[in-house]
């Protein structure tokens, strides 16, 4: 069996609401990866979406994510600074017009990302432990796993998929009119910021990256970063909870749902570290 995502034009009736909930509460146009697998399992997706919409409307959350955004900013800035070509490249966007809302869009992608990162850090430690239990008891192999993949290459896609080019911020002007964003605005000839310029800043800040996160010194603090967002977790206005009786039962349900389990508590929280501090180092 794949374990493979529920896109947005696959999705049931029931699922397409919940993506419109998260949708908003994210101000993106778009389903980020983690929740497309969700999506794969209505009942759990519907459990999830009923604890994160709370938590993303509350303003003491917005205010968590703010701390963290600032702190995140500062040490990579400091610590961890971009090379010369990446530097020379940023100095030539400064130059252009839309240089302003280049910078919005990128943080509001990435305050994104640093929301999605708590909640599924939070979801990693309330589903601990229940992802080794609900193995053992769909196992259909002599060796005691599931025979279950998960369709396509997990780290690339979910650190880098719909990174830019799909993300749209849903803000307005003075006069209601939706603000467009840097994708809608390389289309047009006149702006200096053209499509091609923003995917090669990508392009050259991906491969940057790439290597930055492979190093010892970086890794040393990808750890200390997580440590600080698991210790306030405590301080969530609303607990994300997944209970042993919840898991049990859509394991029973889902020939499936262990090994999204499994994703949850390992590779989902660990790639959106990446894309949270990926999201955090491309920043001007």
């Amino acid at each position: 069996m794949i374990l493979r995502p529920t896109q947005e034009n696959e999705a049931s009736e029931e699922v397409s609401e919940y993506y419109r909930q998260l949708k908003d509460a994210f101000g993106i146009h778009f389903v980020p990866i983690f929740f497309r697998y969700i999506g794969s399992f209505p009942q759990y997706c519907e459990y999830i979406t009923s604890q994160i919409m709370p938590l993303v409307k509350d303003e003491r959350f917005s205010k968590l994510t703010e701390e963290q955004c600032k702190l995140t900013k500062e040490i990579l800035s400091e610590y961890f600074p971009k090379g010369e070509d990446t530097q020379s490249f940023l100095k030539k966007l400064k130059d252009s017009v839309e240089y302003y809302q280049f910078q919005k869009d990128l943080f509001h992608i990435f305050s994104g990302n640093t929301k999605i990162v708590i909640i599924f850090i939070a979801i990693r430690e309330a589903v601990k432990g229940w992802a080794i239990a609900a193995k053992k008891l769909t196992a259909k192999t002599e060796y005691g796993q599931p025979d279950v993949r998960v369709e396509g290459n997990v780290t690339a896609a979910f650190v880098y998929e719909d990174f830019i080019q799909k993300v749209y911020t849903r803000e307005v002007d003075d006069r209601g009119i939706p603000i467009r964003s840097n994708q809608e605005l390389a289309r047009t000839n006149d702006k200096s910021i053209t499509q091609s310029l923003l995917s090669s800043y990508m392009q050259l800040v991906k491969r940057e990256y790439e290597v930055l996160s492979k190093t010892e010194r970086f890794l040393y603090f990808r750890v200390e970063m997580e440590k600080i967002i698991v210790s306030k977790l405590d301080l969530l206005p609303q607990k994300i909870e997944s209970p042993i009786n919840i898991v049990l039962e859509l394991t029973q349900k889902y020939p499936t749902f262990a090994e999204l389990l499994h994703l949850l508590s390992d590779q989902f929280p660990t790639t959106a570290m990446h894309r949270y501090l990926f999201s955090g180092w491309i920043l001007p």
